[in-house]
């Protein structure tokens, strides 16, 4: 699991799958503590040095390749996409006998920290396949649940169109297909009985607003 097997494989895919194609990396997490990754490559370094500030100097340049594998990513001329096992992140915080204490914050992926950021979207993908944006330069700041076709062809539109997805009049949101409708449907139908563009969420609320009203 080497950085240089990493950047060879990403290079040799995109190659093949030309500028409109994807390249998936997974898991990228195994190119950060797995058998030649950048922690045993650090460790590697550390054992060669005879220098008392040995750490420093083998994280500085562990580091480096970290950095080199991470640009390499992000500057091959088709998209990416990258999986990261997630562990539970943990703070040490006081306690309210003013022990401290570690205190779970969430999950955080299994790479360097921060790594993520590097990224245009970054989805916290649950057991039951749900999800959840934690980083967004797109329009899937807000989007949660099932990643579908349709949301893939919305970002295509979106990446090389410049075309922005249909959103929520009401909630904001971007209308997603729900219930074996395409958004396509969604819009035409809220459109015809509402007067507006609305997603499914509020679609029902409309309609148990409208039957409060009958009742």
């Amino acid at each position: 699991y080497s950085p240089e097997k990493y950047i060879a494989y990403v290079k040799e895919a995109c190659e093949t799958v030309g500028p409109d194609g994807v390249v998936i990396v997974d898991s990228f997490s195994h190119a950060w503590d797995n058998v030649g990754g950048v922690l045993d490559i650090k460790s590697e370094i550390e054992k060669r040095s005879n220098n008392r500030n040995s750490s420093f100097s083998a994280w500085d340049e562990a580091g480096k390749i970290q950095n080199n594998l991470i640009n390499t990513l992000l500057s091959v001329p088709c998209h990416v996409i990258v999986t990261m096992r997630a562990k539970m992140a943990y703070a040490m915080e006081q306690n309210e006998n003013g022990k401290t204490v570690p205190v779970k914050i969430g999950l955080a992926p299994v790479q360097r920290e921060n790594a993520e950021y590097e990224f245009d979207i970054v989805m916290n993908i649950s057991r039951n396949h749900i999800a959840n944006t934690s980083k967004d330069t797109t329009f899937l700041d807000t989007f949660s649940g099932i990643i579908t076709p349709e949301i893939g062809r919305q970002l295509h539109d979106w990446l090389d169109n410049g075309v922005e997805p249909e959103r929520c009049s009401d909630c904001g949101m971007v209308i997603s297909p729900s219930k074996g409708r395409t958004v396509e449907q969604i819009v035409k139908g809220s459109l015809e009985n509402y007067g507006r563009k609305l997603c499914m969420r509020c679609v029902m609320l409309e309609v148990k607003k409208q039957k409060e009203g009958n009742n």
